[in-house]
């Protein structure tokens, strides 16, 4: 996990993924569009071997919620497959909301998602694995303070002997 990125750290990060280990950054960009640009162009110029390993972009901006004031949300999250970018999750601002919002419409456009419960011998149906995650989490939130990352280990340790 590397803090923002403006520019040799990129290639270090992504040199580091490649090399099979997990990476995650951040960057100011518009939108998924615009990180992938700021990712081809100077200072950064990654290579396109380097851009193959970007798989997903979850864009977060500030915006004015009303009377609400000004707050910060996830606008979208994205998947990246080569030169095209999918929008797995868009936030609407009139209803504070996301779509898709369900399990069927998720595995229907991620393709990441897909990918995953091919790979996974545990992972029957990825909708009801979808499903079955969203109510732990959901009964978690509900409980606040460390009750997610119990509820999540806890999880995984049942299901999944881990």
């Amino acid at each position: 996990i590397v803090g923002e990125v403006r520019g040799r750290e990129a290639r270090l990060l992504a040199q580091a993924a490649a090399s099979g280990h997990g990476s995650m950054t951040t960057m100011h960009a518009s939108g998924p569009e615009g990180a992938l640009l700021r990712l081809r162009m100077e200072p950064i110029s990654l290579p396109q071997a380097f851009l193959q390993l970007v798989t997903a972009i979850v864009h977060v901006k500030r915006v004015n919620l009303g009377l609400a004031g000004v707050k910060r949300r996830v606008t979208s999250i994205a998947e990246v497959d080569g030169d095209e970018i999918v929008r797995v999750f868009a936030w609407d601002p009139r209803s504070d909301s996301f779509t898709p919002s369900n399990a069927e419409e998720v595995a229907e456009v991620s393709a990441r998602l897909r990918e995953a419960a091919a790979a996974l011998p545990y992972v029957v149906d990825p909708v009801e694995e979808l499903e079955e995650r969203a109510r732990v989490l959901e009964k978690a939130a509900a409980m606040g303070g460390d009750a997610v990352r119990r509820a999540v280990r806890l999880y995984y340790e049942k299901r999944y002997g881990a």
